[in-house]
């Protein structure tokens, strides 16, 4: 089937494919919760990547983003699994809560009424932009700026998308690379590299 809510509904383990390769074969549940690369994150439900930093603070792995901090030390990788701890995370549009009294606002973009619910499309104060399910009686007028916070049950973490292809990772020859304007390879170029599974996030490594 091509219907993902049919899919995700009546099958035991569902095999996503890109381009005639299998990307993850699993339980609907750990697609969507877990996914162990981008595309099948992008692919599997509503959800956004958006920037986020890896720090130990207290002997605890935080995860900083724009709508504060999220901690989950059983799915969360080690700072050290990225440059500098900079990823990206996703955040699906039923990890972000509605609520009038939380610090962080932000503005409705869009909406789509789906019965029960409202999918909003919400860009925040810094600019990034996220989605939220809301119940329909907090019926919102487009522009208008709401209390949101994030309840994330499972922090999934990728390496953060190059700025000019949108690639997770670095291809050469890389244009950027070459005209100066990509300061994320190292000068002396970029090493070769193999995943690393991390606790549902496909992280890579030097060889």
């Amino acid at each position: 089937t091509h219907d993902q809510t049919e899919a995700l509904a009546l099958s035991h383990r569902i095999a996503v494919m890109n381009h005639g390769r299998v990307e993850q074969l699993d339980e609907p549940d750990r697609l969507y919760g877990l996914p162990k690369t981008r595309f099948v994150a992008d692919f599997i439900g509503h959800g956004v990547f958006t920037p986020a930093t890896i720090r130990n603070s207290g002997g605890e792995v935080v995860v900083h983003t724009p709508l504060g901090e999220l901690r989950d030390i059983a799915e969360c990788p080690l700072p050290g699994a990225f440059p500098e701890g900079q990823c990206d995370v996703l955040l699906r549009a039923d990890d972000i809560v509605h609520d009038d009294e939380a610090p962080v606002k932000a503005e409705i973009l869009r909406k789509a009424f789906r019965g029960s619910e409202f999918l909003y499309t919400l860009r925040l104060r810094s600019g990034e932009t996220v989605l939220a399910h809301v119940p329909s009686h907090h019926d919102h007028r487009v522009g208008e700026w709401i209390g949101i916070r994030a309840q994330v049950d499972h922090v999934v973490t990728f390496h953060r998308a190059c700025a000019h292809t949108g690639a997770e990772l670095c291809h050469l020859p890389c244009e950027a690379l070459d005209s100066g304007l990509c300061a994320r390879t190292q000068a002396a170029g970029t090493p070769k590299e193999q995943p690393v599974q991390l606790h549902g996030a496909l992280a890579r490594q030097p060889l």
